[in-house]
């Protein structure tokens, strides 16, 4: 027994451990948030494709979401462990030498949240910091008239109703996809890659294979319908209703995340000017539909506050495929949220990933899933309208 002791860690060295632990935890968990911008514009130029091309390459050499594999056969085993873990503690209380049973559960799991720590900076947190895709678009905040603003709104609701006309849908006149969820998710890592190339903003080239959620019908409830995981570098997307008005947009934001953007605002923004840069009208579609929509409410109250005739684009007759799509998309919503659960769990989704966003320095939280209505019209402006005039 003395031999033992004598091998045993004194219990200095065990607090100084623990210590260390919680001290590079902290230190890591702050990283994020103050960084020197330069470093993160570094890292993610010469350094973040070469780490992250580890964890993607491995993803990808499966069919399936390894993320979901984990939370749901890690969940399992985790309540097992904990229920292990009670009965243990309880034994040990009794018997003696409760201490150094906690002691040598906290060690690993400080272990493991340190690791889970340094790959989420790698992966994702020091993104933050990066310069966002409108800086390097290099657009600058413009004072625009009403009439600028309708042009930009003109511009995306002609893109839409135009890619519409090309896009198969069933009986009921909705539109669907015509390829497989594979075939899409492979095309939109090149289409980013392309136009991040065409815009030289610098991303990671490593195929982003997303991959679609077994459970998806249930995780809908949470009202969220894509995830990037930074420690397995996965895409994972909600597949129990392929919105044609969404999906394209969804994975293309998702890869957006695991190539290097960090920010919901650059990715959307990002995910949009891919897609309407697309030759896939399914694509082309998405794009324009999620800049047309976000720009509708703010020129209609502009043409209010000018005293303007706003255009009654809902009653033109090639609106109506759009407003078919729209209403689908609805009543699977509502019927997914009929529920007291269900819109128990979409709420406490929505603060979790709010909560998630804010420590994470995006101000706002989930709000700044939200392109600022003037990025649009800045980036027509600067690329598009001469060459559309031209």
């Amino acid at each position: 027994m003395k031999e033992m002791d004598k091998k045993r860690p004194s219990r200095g060295w065990t607090i100084a451990g623990f210590i260390i632990k919680i001290f590079f935890i902290v230190l890591f968990s702050l990283v994020p948030n103050y960084i020197p911008n330069s470093w993160a514009e570094f890292y993610h130029e010469h350094i973040y494709g070469y780490v992250s091309f580890i964890p993607s390459s491995f993803s990808n050499m499966f069919h399936y979401s390894l993320t979901e594999l984990v939370v749901v056969a890690g969940g399992i085993m985790l309540l097992a462990a904990f229920i292990a873990f009670i009965v243990l503690l309880i034994v040990k209380i009794v018997k003696g030498g409760a201490g150094r049973f906690l002691v040598s559960v906290i060690k690993p799991v400080l272990t493991i949240v340190l690791v889970f720590i340094i790959l989420f900076d790698l992966m994702l947190g020091i993104g933050y910091r990066r310069r966002t895709v409108y800086q390097y678009l290099g657009l600058a905040h413009g004072e625009y008239t009403y009439d600028e603003y309708l042009q930009v709104l003109e511009w995306s609701y002609n893109g839409m109703v135009k890619a519409r006309q090309e896009i198969g849908q069933d009986y009921l006149g909705v539109g669907h996809s015509s390829k497989s969820f594979e075939e899409n998710a492979r095309y939109a890592s090149s289409l980013i890659d392309t136009v991040a190339l065409k815009y030289e903003i610098p991303m990671s080239v490593s195929l982003i294979r997303a991959k679609p959620v077994a459970a998806s019908h249930y995780w809908s409830m949470t009202g969220i319908v894509g995830m990037y995981d930074p420690v397995l570098a996965e895409a994972n997307i909600n597949t129990d209703y392929l919105d044609i008005t969404a999906f394209p947009m969804t994975v293309c934001h998702e890869i957006c995340h695991a190539k290097g953007l960090a920010r919901e605002s650059d990715c959307n923004l990002m995910a949009s000017i891919a897609c309407i840069h697309s030759k896939d009208n399914e694509f082309v579609y998405a794009g324009y539909y999620f800049i047309f929509t976000s720009l509708y409410p703010v020129v209609k109250e502009y043409a209010s506050q000018e005293g303007e005739l706003f255009p009654d684009y809902f009653s033109y007759p090639e609106m109506a495929p759009v407003i078919r799509d729209m209403n689908a998309s609805d009543a699977y919503w509502d019927d997914i949220h009929s529920t007291p659960f269900a819109r128990f769990v979409h709420d406490a989704g929505n603060e979790i990933n709010n909560l998630f966003l804010e420590s994470n320095g995006q101000k706002g939280g989930v709000a700044t899933y939200h392109v600022p209505d003037n990025e649009y019209v800045d980036f027509y402006m600067k690329y598009l309208k001469d060459a559309k005039n031209a």
